[in-house]
């Protein structure tokens, strides 16, 4: 690596001082890029948990180190990926009830705990560490209203699904069907059977769905469980666009009306509000 390069690089770690709270979680997130950097070496602390601070969160948000979890904070707390949905709350109505489909590590059930303090949540994750993770961000997180975390993988009709996470990072992790031979690693849950097991009976005021493709089988197989979604908050995957969600809602007749949040290398985040009839 050139001078140039290192001291272009040193800028970058001391520009990003003002993403933290304080020192230390400063320096912890440059020891990641160190550990990310560095992937085959025998560092110390790779995928330790460990708490970071930052100004949009009271108290400290838990990722692993050298991991993707640290990629998440970033989009949705640092650069604020639900920001515009966050700042504009008010228009959603009375958020009591959230169903938080692909919850990862937690880090949108804290954004959700900030937001709607006195909601009740449902964060559905199919990897156990990811989930374990999750669970020490709720704790921190200390809403007033309950928080349910599930281990399955969100699909159109339950059943038994493949979890691939071999060679992939944890934003990766994603649910197939099981092939010849092979056995399930995890619950495949419907939306339907969850709100069945959790006792959802009412309205879903706000469902967040972000399921690395898993949205086309769940849009393609919609349950009774849409009709009471009042706001979908929606990650889509290439090839799955805008057109062909917008086309399979209209075929349930539950039509949403949808703004862009975010587009960035074909991954499309859009919020959409249940049409009135």
């Amino acid at each position: 690596m050139s001078a140039a390069r290192a001291m272009a690089g040193l800028r970058r770690r001391r520009a990003e001082r003002v993403w933290f709270s304080d020192t230390r979680s400063w320096l912890w997130h440059v020891y990641h890029r160190m550990l990310r950097r560095f992937r085959g070496a025998p560092l110390p602390w790779r995928y330790a948990v460990t708490g970071l601070r930052v100004p949009q969160f009271g108290r400290p948000v838990y990722v692993r180190l050298g991991t993707a979890d640290v990629i998440t904070l970033r989009t949705l707390a640092i650069e604020g990926e639900y920001d515009e949905l966050c700042r504009r709350k008010r228009e959603l109505g009375d958020v009591r009830t959230i169903v938080d489909l692909g919850a990862n590590v937690g880090i949108s059930i804290r954004i959700w705990q900030r937001e709607f303090p006195s909601a009740r949540i449902v964060g559905v994750e199919p990897d156990s560490g990811n989930l374990a993770v999750a669970r020490r961000n709720v704790e921190a997180g200390r809403g007033s209203g309950a928080v349910d975390l599930v281990r399955a993988a969100a699909v159109g009709t339950s059943r038994p699904v493949v979890l691939e996470t071999q060679g992939l990072e944890p934003l990766g992790y994603f649910a197939r069907d099981i092939g010849a031979g092979e056995q399930g690693n995890v619950e495949g849950i419907s939306v339907d059977d969850l709100c069945a097991r959790l006792g959802i009976d009412a309205e879903i005021d706000l469902l967040k769905c972000d399921i690395e493709g898993g949205e086309v089988e769940l849009m393609r197989t919609p349950g009774r469980w849409l009709a009471h979604v009042r706001n979908l908050l929606i990650e889509l995957h290439l090839p799955y666009t805008r057109a062909d969600l917008e086309a399979d809602l209209a075929s349930a007749g539950v039509p949403f009306d949808f703004e862009l949040l975010k587009d960035v290398e074909g991954y499309v985040t859009l919020l959409g509000r249940r049409r009135a009839r």
